[in-house]
């Protein structure tokens, strides 16, 4: 029975390195370690210790989630992986188990994502280009629609969503703005970046149907937890 198990879980370790090797938009605890290293290489440090503990963190997201990660998940790991890093460099101590978390960083953590809810008006109309790209996943589309309606719908979307985008860019060099309106601005602005440059990817041919559509699923789920 044991060996069966282990048979699975090696088989499911395969299956998803293969997955994430061939697909632009999906990650693995490996390649996803690549992506903020190259994304993030300003922010982070040079050690050992956040390779493990953000590699740890990440396989414990896919194996909750049971699926490989998004781009725009990625993000929320660096962050915590830097954090838990920081702590094990000042307490001189590396524990591998990344679920034995402190009180002080479990501190750290949630004053790092001290946010607030998007502006309501920026919240309606991406909301609104949301539910539009929603639309284009309908797979009883037919052909003519598939290469009109469809792409004409995913263009206009994505360069409302830009213009928004820089909207919210313009928004955050205001003096007046809080630590916690900020965040969230920022966490927008990459998620609304993530989801443009993913349109675009599907409008030529680099993301297939279904993935697009479990993409757009997991991103209206994110979108709204994180303004409720």
């Amino acid at each position: 029975m044991l060996k069966n198990k282990n048979s699975q879980k090696n088989t499911m370790a395969i299956t998803q390195w293969l997955e994430s090797t061939f697909s632009s938009d999906k990650f693995d605890a490996r390649k996803a370690l690549r992506h903020t290293r190259k994304e993030y290489s300003q922010f982070i440090p040079r050690n050992s210790n956040f390779d493990e503990i953000f590699i740890e963190l990440a396989n414990n997201e896919i194996e909750k989630k049971g699926r490989l990660l998004y781009s725009n998940e990625i993000d929320s790991l660096t962050q915590r992986a830097r954090v838990r890093t920081k702590h094990r460099s000042r307490d001189g101590e590396f524990s591998k188990n990344t679920e034995a978390v402190s009180e002080n960083e479990k501190k750290d953590e949630s004053d790092l994502y001290q946010t607030t809810k998007l502006n309501s008006e920026f919240y309606e109309r991406l909301t609104k280009q949301l539910q539009s790209v929603k639309t284009t996943t309908n797979p009883f589309l037919n052909n003519g629609e598939l290469s009109s309606v469809r792409n004409l719908k995913m263009k206009t979307a994505e360069d409302t969503v830009l213009k928004i985008v820089q909207e919210m860019n313009e928004q955050l060099r205001s003096k007046s703005i809080s630590q916690e309106a900020e965040r969230t601005l920022r966490t927008e602005i990459t998620r609304w970046n993530n989801f443009a440059n993913t349109i675009y990817r599907r409008m030529n041919k680099k993301m297939s149907s279904l993935d697009f559509k479990d993409y757009i699923s997991d991103f209206e789920k994110s979108f709204k937890n994180a303004n409720k």
